[in-house]
């Protein structure tokens, strides 16, 4: 009769997961990379980035002030976002609260590079089931001085030489759930125009396109999207993305492409399943040295 047993430790195994998860969604970690670049000049070795992505309007303590504290703790060149820093859903309110004490902790102190995700593309595209909530998002952008790179890009410079960091926007197709539409070198090359002879940096929201992004020239991709894959298990890793994708190789972490390297992040908050297990939201932190000091 001991299969009888099986219903009753199934629950006491959700509850448990429940339980965790309600304190892990409010704990922070920290996940350090050192990047190699090839080419990287002297000058901007040692650079380092802070990257933030997938807020989801969650909030760390009282007006932020945890993750606001956790995030000055870090010393960083440049500020970079990978989108999806709100939740557009229609049954929120669209409040930004949260975006905005992150923006504007920065302020003045370090620049700040905004790549959009699906949530801030889904807003702009329907303005009828968000009225006026694009405009507001690009009022608060304006209002820090953040450089919103929306297919386009800028410039870091650093002891007199330059990072070329880029935002590509995919449209919303490539975020289909139980589908992956194939993404072309000649995509990226028309929005962002040919990689140049300089380091390049470019924000993606999802981590799926790694590749291309390799074959047209990053030396860098940062992206999101996957949430860490919810919940995480030993050895397994993430089990569903957003995309219901089973145990993808690509939730969290690092993977290289020939000479490119692209970080996913775990992502800061969560919205329709608002569950983490062995997952703790992620500061990301990224250190840039030169290839051929490894």
């Amino acid at each position: 009769m001991w299969w009888l047993l099986i219903p009753g430790a199934g629950i006491v195994f959700l509850l448990v997961i429940l339980i965790r998860s309600s304190r892990e969604r409010k704990m922070l970690e920290n996940t350090c990379y050192e990047v190699p670049v090839r080419d990287l000049p002297e000058e901007l070795s040692d650079t380092e980035l802070l990257f933030l992505t997938d807020l989801h309007d969650e909030e760390f303590g009282e007006d932020n002030l945890k993750l606001l504290k956790a995030l000055q703790e870090y010393p960083a060149d440049a500020v970079l976002i990978g989108g999806d820093m709100l939740t557009v859903k229609e049954n929120h309110s669209g409040d930004m609260r949260a975006l905005r004490a992150v923006l504007e902790a920065f302020s003045g102190k370090l620049p700040v590079y905004y790549g959009l995700g699906n949530h801030e593309t889904r807003m702009r595209e329907n303005p009828e089931d968000y009225p006026g909530w694009y405009e507001r998002f690009l009022a608060l952008i304006r209002e820090y001085n953040v450089i919103l790179l929306d297919d386009s890009s800028a410039y870091l410079t650093k002891n007199g030489r330059s990072i070329r960091i880029s935002g590509f926007t995919l449209d919303r197709k490539y975020y289909r759930k139980g589908h992956t539409e194939k993404l072309d070198v000649s995509a990226v090359t028309s929005a962002l125009g040919p990689s140049r002879d300089m380091p390049e940096i470019v924000l993606l929201h999802s981590p799926m396109y790694g590749e291309t992004l390799s074959a047209w020239g990053a030396d860098l991709v940062l992206s999101g999207h996957f949430h860490g894959g919810t919940v995480r298990l030993p050895l397994l890793g993430g089990v569903m993305t957003p995309q219901l994708q089973f145990f993808s190789p690509l939730a969290k972490g690092r993977k290289e492409y020939g000479d490119t390297t692209e970080i996913v992040s775990g992502g800061l908050g969560t919205h329709s399943i608002r569950i983490r297990f062995m997952n703790k939201p992620d500061i990301v932190r990224v250190r840039l040295v030169r290839k051929e000091d490894k």
